[in-house]
C-alpha cells in the first residue's frame, strides 16, 4: 500500500511540473514575441510612430545630426531637429522646424504596416557579426506623447521589424525631409563658423582671390564629389569643404573627404589632417589633391 502511495505522489509531481514549464524564447529566434499578458499598454492617440532620420555614424560632426520624425494620426508629419545648444551639450531638447502632410494613401499604408502592439512586444535581435553598421529604431509613444519604447537596435535582423520600418520609410516624403535637415545643419554650421567680414580681406594684397581658388580647388571635381567654399574664418582664411554626396536610396547624406584652409595672402594651405603645402605646389604638381574617377 505504501509503495502504491509513493508511485501516485510521484505521478502527481510530474504532472505539476509539466503544467508549469513554459516554452523558452530561443536566443536566435527573431520571430518570437515577448508576451506580457498583464501589461496594460496605452499608446498615444496623437502620435502613431516616430523615428530618427539621417545622420551617419561617421564623417563631419554636423553630418551626424539626425532629424526626429513623428507620424501623427491626423496625417501630419512633424519634423524636429536638436536645439542648437543641445547639439553641443548632448541635451535631448528638440525644436519643431516644419510640418508636412501625408496623403490618405501614404498614411493608410503606414497604419496598416505598423502594428504597434506587436512592435512593442517583438523580441528584436541585433546583428553581432557586423562592426561597421548602424542602429535603427521605431519609436512608440504613450498617452502623454512621451517615448514609451524605442524598438530596434544595432543592425536589427528581425523580418517583422524591417517590414514595419519599410512601411514607414516607403510612404514619407524623404526628399523634403532631407532638404529640411540639410537647411538646419547648414544653419548650425554657420553659427559655429561665422564668416569673417569681407571688409577684412584686402583684395589689393591677396595673392589668390576666391575666383582663382575655386578654379584650382573646386572645378577639378565632378558629382558626386564637390569642393565648395564653406566659410571664411576669423583670420580671413578661405575654408573649402571637399565631400562626397552619398545616395543609398532611402537615405542620403554627405561624407567628408577633406577640409582645406587657405591663406589668400600667402597661398599657404593646411588640411584637416594637419598637412601643409602652398597653392603654388598644387599648380606645379608638387602637391596633389585627391582626384576621383
Amino acid at each position: 500500500m505504501k509503495k502504491i502511495r509513493l508511485i501516485f505522489m510521484f505521478f502527481i509531481m510530474m504532472m505539476l511540473m509539466a503544467c508549469t514549464v513554459k516554452e523558452p524564447i530561443e536566443e536566435d529566434d527573431d520571430e518570437k514575441e515577448v508576451i506580457k499578458e498583464k501589461e496594460d499598454i496605452r499608446f498615444s492617440d496623437e502620435y502613431l510612430v516616430g523615428f530618427d532620420y539621417g545622420g551617419s555614424s561617421w564623417g563631419e560632426f554636423y553630418e551626424c545630426i539626425s532629424a526626429r520624425v513623428i507620424i501623427c494620426t491626423n496625417k501630419d508629419v512633424l519634423i524636429y531637429m536638436p536645439a542648437y545648444d543641445s547639439i553641443h551639450t548632448n541635451s535631448p531638447e528638440l525644436e519643431l522646424v516644419d510640418t508636412l502632410t501625408l496623403s490618405d494613401e501614404q498614411y493608410e499604408n503606414i497604419e496598416k504596416g505598423v502594428n504597434r502592439k506587436k512592435l512593442y512586444r517583438l523580441k528584436i535581435i541585433p546583428e553581432r557579426d557586423v562592426c561597421d553598421g548602424s542602429s535603427t529604431y521605431l519609436l512608440l509613444y504613450d498617452k502623454n506623447e512621451n517615448v514609451l519604447k524605442a524598438c530596434g537596435g544595432y543592425e536589427p535582423r528581425n523580418k517583422k521589424f524591417w517590414e514595419m520600418y519599410s512601411a514607414v520609410i516607403d510612404n514619407i516624403p524623404t526628399e523634403k525631409i532631407n532638404s529640411i535637415r540639410d537647411e538646419y545643419i547648414e544653419k548650425y554650421r554657420n553659427l559655429d563658423n561665422p564668416p569673417a567680414p569681407r571688409d577684412d580681406i584686402n583684395d589689393e594684397e591677396v595673392m589668390y582671390d576666391l575666383d582663382e581658388l575655386e578654379k584650382i580647388f573646386a572645378e577639378r571635381y565632378e558629382p558626386p564629389f564637390y569642393c565648395v567654399l564653406d566659410h571664411i574664418d576669423e583670420d580671413g582664411n578661405y575654408v573649402f569643404h571637399l565631400y562626397e554626396a552619398v545616395d543609398n536610396g532611402d537615405e542620403q547624406h554627405t561624407a567628408t573627404v577633406e577640409w582645406y584652409t587657405i591663406n589668400p595672402y600667402t597661398g599657404d594651405v593646411s588640411t584637416f589632417f594637419d598637412e601643409h603645402f602652398n597653392v603654388e605646389d598644387v599648380l606645379t604638381g608638387e602637391a596633389t589633391l585627391p582626384v576621383f574617377d
